[in-house]
C-alpha cells in the first residue's frame, strides 16, 4: 500500500561510513567522526534513482558536522570574530557537495532543492548553543549580532552567477 505513495524524497547528508555486523555491541554511542566524503553524495542519489524509480529528491540538510578547530568553534574559544568567520574548509565542503549533486543530476538524478546545515549557529541538542556550525556567526557577547562567514558569502557568489 506504500509503494508510489511520496511525493519526494527529503535527505540528510553528511558523510558516508561503512557499517558492518558486530555480535557483541560498542561500549559507546554516537559518531567518532564525519569524514568528508563528497563522492558519497553522489553514489547515494544514484543509488536512489536507480532503486526507488529516480524520484524527486529533496537535500534537506548537508553540512560539517565534526567538531574542531576548522569546523565548529566551541563557544569558549571564540575570542575574534575574524577568527570564526573565515571558514574555508565550510566553502571547499559545500563545493564539492554541490559538484557531486551536479554530477549525479548529470547522471539523470531528479536533484529539485539543496539546503546547507545551517544558515547560522544553531542549537544542538546534545551541546546547547556550544557549537558553532552555520555560514553565519551569531555573537552572544555583543547582542547577538550576525557576521557572515566565508561560507556564507561564497553561497550569495554562487546562487548569483
Amino acid at each position: 500500500m506504500l509503494r508510489g505513495s511520496f511525493d519526494f524524497i527529503g535527505l540528510n547528508y553528511y558523510t558516508a561510513n561503512y557499517a558492518a555486523h558486530h555480535s557483541t555491541p560498542p561500549n559507546h554511542t554516537g559518531l567518532s567522526s564525519f569524514f568528508v566524503v563528497p563522492w558519497g553524495l553522489q553514489k547515494l542519489l544514484v543509488y536512489i534513482k536507480h532503486h526507488y524509480k529516480n524520484p524527486i529528491v529533496y537535500i534537506t540538510e548537508c553540512g560539517m558536522y565534526r567538531i574542531n578547530a576548522q569546523r565548529a568553534y566551541p563557544n569558549t574559544s571564540v575570542t575574534k570574530v575574524e577568527d570564526v568567520v573565515n571558514d574555508t574548509e565550510r566553502v571547499d565542503f559545500y563545493k564539492n557537495h554541490i559538484l557531486a549533486i551536479y554530477k549525479a543530476i548529470k547522471q539523470g538524478v531528479n536533484v529539485k532543492g539543496f539546503y546547507a546545515w545551517s544558515f547560522q549557529d544553531d542549537f544542538e541538542w546534545n551541546k546547547g548553543y556550544t557549537r558553532r556550525f552555520g555560514i553565519n556567526f551569531i555573537d552572544y557577547k555583543d547582542n547577538l549580532k550576525r557576521y557572515p562567514k566565508l561560507s556564507a558569502l561564497w553561497f550569495k557568489k554562487f546562487l548569483l552567477n
